[in-house]
């Protein structure tokens, strides 16, 4: 053997990596006691069914899981892998991570803003899960490689129920649209009478599906009822010195442009925009004269009188004093009537016209609303200026959302074909919040339901809040204002007065 041949060295032998996990283990030196250990705990989790994989971050989770003797099999694809272990149907993806149109109202997008931009496992300055404890849980992955999952816990439900095995769980139920959509909770609050002696106003602003004809229809009748208590609750405070925001500033929140009628409708990508409520100068409200000029003018009495019959109306027919009445006593206002109503209402509450001889109808004003607050449990959070918010049924992290306060613009938005496919809500703003240090804020609570029958939920003893980046307003459109999401918020900084 020549010398040359006796000083190469023997080739390298190049150990093949776990597929699942993209990086190679930190530590590539495994000592024998360390490896019977892995493999002990792999075979006694696999005997006792304890395998799980988490798509997603869920740290505490993954942790909570190890404490109780589970093992977990890495999986690092986009969508859930299959319940028959490792195969080549594992990187399948039967249904995209963007479907917002699912017919059976499932909810398959992350709801859950605080997962968005979560430190993923590409982040350099974070260990990935299977290089933790000198990468002792990467090798327990590729020990169990072979063992489907017992449990598998997802962001995302995109998910086939149907192939789970018996010995299997997921973390999202199937058809579960009711309670995890829009849609579908608007449909859960209106069986709530067949279920429960409360009223879904109790608890929940007012909603309705705009894709329906009935609900449409009610929606129609609701926004004239509010605008009638909204008109009566605005001379109420005007006459007792009840200080408003200004008004031309919620007419600025209102417009996206200049006050141009050929504007487009703005599209439901759009971030919270609000539609502009009326052209005139604050004060005046014009009227067409019979030579065809405009003169300014108040928003007359008739309007106040039209307002005190239908409120008094609705009153006596929630307190069952209507059943003795004589039908021809009441008389349903025209649609024109209602429309030229809705217009003084504008006038008045978005403009600031002034109001003819509302002082003398406040005795009879105070009496109205006095009765309105009983049988109205949103009566002190509706606030004067009939605003409404539009939301995508199945949508989340404020994705979509639009906000009018002109009933025939929510009409020709409904009217779409975007609204239809949409499956739109419509629910009524809370022009009143609770704030915190004169910020909105919303609570974030979790629940787990692990069974339906009987129905078993268990509900985390803590909550956190989720606060705007700005003081509330009502005087501006800045979504970080007026929605609470991270995946809002995240792109604003603290107002330091705040």
């Amino acid at each position: 053997m020549s010398p040359s041949n006796r000083s190469k060295s023997p080739p390298k032998v190049t150990r093949q990596a776990d597929p699942s996990p993209k990086r190679t283990i930190v530590n590539d030196t495994i000592n024998t006691e360390r490896l019977k250990l892995a493999r002990d705990e792999a075979e006694r989790a696999m005997k006792d069914h304890k395998i799980f994989t988490i798509i997603g971050p869920y740290p505490a989770l993954r942790e909570s899981l190890r404490r109780r003797g589970w093992v977990e099999k890495f999986y690092r694809g986009s969508t859930l892998p299959s319940v028959h272990g490792n195969k080549k149907s594992d990187k399948k993806n039967s249904k995209s991570d963007d479907d917002d149109e699912d017919d059976n109202d499932d909810d398959n997008n992350n709801d859950d803003d605080d997962l968005d931009d979560h430190p993923s496992y590409e982040d350099e300055d974070k260990v990935p899960p299977w290089e933790e404890n000198d990468g002792y849980y990467g090798i327990l992955s590729r020990l169990v490689r072979a063992a489907a999952p017992n449990l598998i816990w997802s962001v995302r439900a995109s998910y086939d129920t149907s192939t789970l095995a018996k010995d299997q769980m997921v973390n999202h139920y199937s058809r579960n649209g009711c309670f995890t959509t829009k849609v579908g909770l608007c449909n859960s609050l209106r069986n709530l009478q067949w279920f429960h002696s409360g009223c879904a106003d109790e608890f929940y602003p007012r909603c309705y599906k705009l894709s329906q004809e009935d609900d449409k229809v009610a929606f129609v009748d609701d926004y004239r009822l509010t605008a009638c208590i909204s008109f009566l609750k605005l001379i109420q405070n005007r006459c007792k010195g009840v200080i408003e925001p200004d008004m031309n500033s919620i007419l600025a929140m209102s417009s996206d442009g200049p006050d141009d009628p050929k504007t487009p409708m703005p599209t439901i990508d759009e971030q919270l925009p609000l539609t502009r409520s009326l052209t005139m100068p604050p004060g005046q409200l014009l009227f067409k004269s019979l030579n065809g000029k405009t003169s300014a003018k108040k928003v007359p009495v008739s309007a106040i009188e039209f307002a005190l019959y239908k409120v008094n109306h609705f009153t006596s027919s929630r307190d069952h004093e209507d059943i003795d009445m004589d039908s021809e006593m009441h008389i349903d206002p025209t649609d024109e009537q209602w429309t030229q109503f809705i217009e003084q209402f504008y006038a008045a509450a978005h403009s600031n016209v002034d109001i003819d001889g509302m002082e003398r109808f406040l005795s009879r004003i105070d009496e109205c609303l006095k009765k309105v607050a009983h049988h109205c449990p949103q009566y002190h959070i509706d606030g004067t200026r009939n605003i409404w918010i539009l939301k995508p049924g199945a949508k989340s992290r404020g994705r979509g959302i639009v906000v009018y306060d002109r009933l025939e613009d929510i009409l020709k938005l409904c009217s779409s074909t975007l609204t239809k496919d949409g499956k739109f809500v419509v629910q009524k703003y809370i022009e009143r919040p609770l704030l915190i240090h004169n910020t909105k804020f919303d609570i974030r609570q979790w629940f787990l339901v692990t069974d339906w029958n009987p129905l078993t939920i268990w509900m985390f003893k803590g909550c956190y809040l989720r606060f705007c980046t700005e003081h509330f307003s009502l005087e501006t459109r800045n979504q970080n204002v007026h929605l609470c999401n991270y995946s809002i918020q995240k792109h604003y900084k603290n107002n330091s007065n705040r």
